[in-house]
């Protein structure tokens, strides 16, 4: 959860390859996202977000629509959907 937390509240994330961010994440694009125990490119990565305004931006806005589209909100009519074939089957 700590992926859909940190994007939904406007954090420019950095993460290793673990969990929801192997799903979620994509490098460049709404996050930055290391090889589990790549502690130079975490804080490399870290460095470019503070440096870059133009890269803070774009992960922060494609990291929130990241949030809001796995939001429970937005799974509630796939659930439905899932729950409803397997009663129907």
């Amino acid at each position: 959860m700590a992926v859909l937390e940190s994007m939904s509240k406007g954090i420019a994330l950095v993460t290793t390859a673990v969990g929801q961010a192997k799903d979620l994440v994509k490098h460049g694009q709404n996050a930055m996202m290391a090889p589990i125990d790549a502690v130079e490119e975490l804080a490399q990565f870290s460095r470019e977000i503070i440096q870059g305004e133009a890269l803070k931006k774009t992960l922060v806005q494609a990291g929130f629509l990241t949030a809001r589209d796995n939001s429970l909100t937005a799974q509630l009519p796939l659930w439905r959907d899932y729950f409803k074939n397997l009663i129907n089957s």
